[in-house]
């Protein structure tokens, strides 16, 4: 297809690619529980991957990126997030809200990933050991 082709051209390896591809369908699909299963491997791609996962913590988590999921994860502002996707969920989608917890997986990543790579944990103890 037009897309892989260019996900291709990109330099985006074949997996990554054909999971992103998978997640752009969904949205133009208008298919919500598709989206939300294929966000899910695409993230799962990205963060957890053995050979990469050391990279991408580097360069995008944090004590600071820590802190901040833990924020999202928080019971009231997990409540107040669900609360405003539900109260839009109706303009965008025909069919029934999925499960939004499965989302917010991925706002713990020590956990999301786990045996696939222990690099989150690792920077999660460097933090907390910070901390105290």
């Amino acid at each position: 297809t037009v897309g892989s082709t260019m996900l291709e051209s990109s330099g985006i390896n074949a997996e990554y690619g054909g999971k992103l591809e998978r997640y752009l369908a969904a949205f133009r699909d208008f298919s919500a529980k598709e989206y939300v299963y294929a966000y899910l491997d695409m993230e799962k791609a990205f963060f957890c991957d053995s050979d990469c996962a050391e990279e991408i913590a580097d360069g995008l988590y944090s004590c600071c990126a820590k802190k901040a999921m833990e924020t999202v994860r928080r019971k009231s502002t997990k409540k107040a997030l669900i609360k405003t996707v539900e109260s839009v969920w109706g303009l965008v989608f025909e069919e029934k809200l999925p499960n939004i917890n499965k989302l917010m997986t991925v706002m713990d990543l020590e956990k999301f990933c786990g045996k696939q790579t222990d690099v989150y944990g690792r920077i999660n103890d460097a933090c907390d050991a910070l901390e105290a």
